[in-house]
């Protein structure tokens, strides 16, 4: 058999294990930061996607606001209802009306007032042009509060929202009427939070696929034709997609309750780079990567020092156990390495003294063993020659028609056949509950009257075996010991109890009790003695069963007397 030097069974599960543990510590690492950028995704990205709905929310109810100030300003009333005004003077008493009414001209840069097929404006037609007809129309026939058109240009190529609110006829008395608002997209995006512009863009995304609005001012007005990238259900969620030959990852949200309050299908989309998310994760993984292999190398250089440190005192006590091998005699100890070798050696001499200990107790436990049949055959051979003789003096006290004298010869011989049982070493639990009737039976007869007794016996534990005859020395000892010094009637309860994978057996009586640290002070060989019988039952559990099973007394002066015996089920 190839035998490995104990150096390199240190040193090879050291770095095993090293190398093992750095792994996983690289996957907790990446997994953690991974979850931190998803987190950061999750939460940041979304809770900014959800900024961008309340900015956008702020200005269209300013473009309500402002609305509800126009339509209840006396000029607006005024431009309706008097013919008498040219166009001109229209166009002038609008302008006037929306000075007065604080109009936001950084936000809304060209305001349309549309009524019965008239029209009056804020800036001149020239830079906005016309409301697109298609939309005007979509207005005249609109129920909403408000409608979107899409993004139009001006003509120095300024992106604008167009906006509409029909004319409710509460303020009016025209047929077809609505106000139209052109906002800057530029101040309407200021209104809302944006992402880091090393991170990525967020852009306003229509049902039709139109940017309505973008972080980045770029793509505005422009319609997206990959439905795919950029997916209208089951929102909110995020993909990877390769844009530009870059890892990208698209965020889409949707909030229901804007949609249903403003009637807008808007989705938020955020662009995020991947390799920005995810730089600070590489670097820490190429740290970590160093990092590993310097400590590998710090930990491979330790384990063989360590092993050197423990192999050199063992390969020294070889060397000392060759030479007396060979020259039975004890080398030179030159006190190098002296604690390990003293610990070694005191360990060896306490290992070979422990195991003589062991023969030695062994021996002696089989000693008692033996000791222990030879008196159990023995009370086993003498009711064999008494159960003869009882049952000749029955049969003799029938003849004779002495009742008395026959039950007590019976009963006397029960007990013993009982006792005998064919010489076996264990009955069943009932069987030696039989033995105890047939000897109180007995006892009662010597003295009447002079206890009561009590049986509760598990059913369930009756057909266990038991060792035989473990139970009367105790019970002898409650009635001889326990009762007997009695001037009152005493009471006996036996208990035969199931307990898991033990039974317990438990003979109680309230007699006048003893100190049960009186027995250990006795260490008399009495067999007559009570304190011996619990002894003799204790040691025959012991041999029997094993450690932990035997008997426990439980007593008290005046106070009655428990032994308990606990056995294995068998």
């Amino acid at each position: 058999m190839k035998l490995r030097s104990v150096k390199m069974q240190i040193v090879v599960p050291t770095i095993l294990m090293f190398t093992v543990l750095m792994v996983l510590l690289l996957g907790v690492v990446r997994f953690g930061a991974r979850r931190a950028i998803e987190n950061f995704i999750y939460t940041d990205i979304y809770a900014k996607q959800e900024d961008m709905y309340q900015g956008i929310s702020m200005v269209l109810d300013e473009m309500s606001l402002f609305y509800s100030r126009i339509v209840l300003s006396d000029h607006f009333q005024t431009i309706i209802d008097d013919d008498s005004l040219s166009e001109e003077s229209k166009q002038d008493v609008f302008r006037d009306m929306l000075y007065q009414v604080g109009m936001n001209t950084d936000l809304f840069k060209e305001i349309i007032f549309y009524y019965d097929g008239n029209t009056v404006r804020y800036e001149d037609e020239a830079r906005f042009g016309l409301v697109p007809p298609s939309f005007l129309q979509t207005v005249k026939e609109s129920t909403a509060l408000i409608e979107f058109h899409d993004v139009v240009m001006t003509a120095d190529n300024v992106p604008l929202l167009l906006f509409a609110k029909p004319l409710s006829t509460a303020f009016s008395s025209v047929d077809e009427g609505a106000v139209f608002f052109y906002i800057d997209e530029a101040t309407f995006r200021s209104f809302y939070d944006t992402i880091d512009e090393a991170l990525g863009y967020s852009f306003v995304l229509t049902d039709d696929n139109h940017v309505v609005s973008s972080t980045s001012g770029e793509f505005v007005g422009s319609q997206l034709f990959d439905a795919g990238v950029f997916p209208a259900t089951n929102l909110p969620q995020h993909t990877e997609h390769t844009i530009d030959g870059e890892t990208m990852i698209i965020i889409v949200n949707e909030q229901g309750r804007f949609s249903n309050q403003y009637n807008l299908r808007w989705r938020m989309v955020s662009v995020l780079s991947h390799d920005a998310l995810y730089a600070g994760v590489m670097r820490l993984n190429a740290l970590n990567v160093a990092l590993g292999i310097s400590m590998g190398g710090m930990a491979l250089f330790l384990s063989w020092r360590v092993a050197h440190k423990i192999s050199r005192p063992i390969n020294r006590i070889i060397e000392n156990l060759r030479h007396f091998t060979n020259t039975r005699e004890r080398a030179e100890d030159k006190k190098a390495y002296s604690d390990e070798l003293l610990e070694l050696e005191s360990t060896y001499d306490e290992m070979i003294n422990h195991i003589i200990a062991l023969i030695e107790r062994t021996k002696q436990d089989a000693e008692n063993q033996r000791k222990l049949e030879l008196y159990t055959l023995q009370m086993q051979i003498n009711p064999h020659f008494l159960y003869n003789t009882l049952d000749a003096i029955a049969w003799m006290a029938k003849l004779k028609n002495q009742a008395d004298i026959e039950h007590l010869a019976i009963v006397l011989a029960k007990f013993f056949r009982m006792s005998l049982h064919k010489g076996d070493k264990t009955i069943k639990v009932k069987e030696e509950v039989e033995i105890i009737r047939h000897f109180l039976a007995i006892e009662l007869v010597r003295f009447p009257d002079k206890f009561t007794v009590e049986y509760h016996i598990d059913p369930v534990i009756e057909d266990y075996q038991t060792l035989k005859l473990v139970l009367q020395p105790i019970v002898e000892n409650a009635v001889k010991h326990g009762i007997g010094g009695l001037e009152r009637k005493g009471h006996i309860i036996i208990r035969a109890l199931d307990q898991g994978e033990d039974i317990v057996f438990e003979v109680e009586d309230d007699g006048i009790g003893f100190n049960p640290a009186s027995l250990k002070a006795q260490g008399n060989d009495d067999a007559s003695d009570g304190g011996y019988g619990l002894k003799n039952v204790n040691d025959r559990l012991e041999l029997a069963y094993g450690e932990g099973y035997g008997l426990s007394v439980d007593s008290k002066p005046n106070g009655g007397t428990t032994v308990r015996l606990n056995i294995k089920k068998t």
